[in-house]
């Protein structure tokens, strides 16, 4: 799994620790990151970056937030090309297009982990909230 730096994460990036899914609500300079993940049993965490991994974009992910697959090929997207917001993400590639109201961010062997998919969408105006 790759190290995740300080510089890495915004407040409401989801991360893993011991196998469980958290949304980062503060960041420390000194590396100490707070999460919640709304469970009972563990519903918050205050550890150390070190300890914290990123969650690896997975089919599953894309499937679950409303993406389709095209065609034959490793590419997953929200709609159309037409359509505002146009999301396309090739998982074997890394690589990610964004297109909304002017803007259009084409992201290429950097898009990878669910933090940076939610840092793409933030940039690109995209008002949607991934889902895990």
């Amino acid at each position: 799994m790759a190290t995740l730096k300080i510089s890495d994460l915004s407040v409401g990036d989801y991360v893993c620790y011991c196998d469980r899914v958290y949304k980062v609500y503060s960041i420390e300079e000194s590396g100490l990151v707070r999460a919640n993940n709304n469970s009972y049993s563990c519903p918050h965490i205050m550890k150390h970056i070190d300890y914290i991994d990123p969650i690896p974009i997975t089919t599953e992910i894309l499937e679950a937030n409303g993406f389709v697959k095209n065609g034959e090929y490793n590419e997953w997207s929200t709609g159309n090309w037409d359509d505002i917001p146009f999301i396309g993400i090739s998982i074997s590639r890394q690589s990610m297009r964004i297109k909304n109201l002017g803007t259009d961010i084409f992201l290429e062997n950097k898009v990878v982990y669910v933090h940076q998919l939610q840092h793409a969408l933030r940039l690109a105006g995209v008002d949607k909230e991934i889902n895990l």
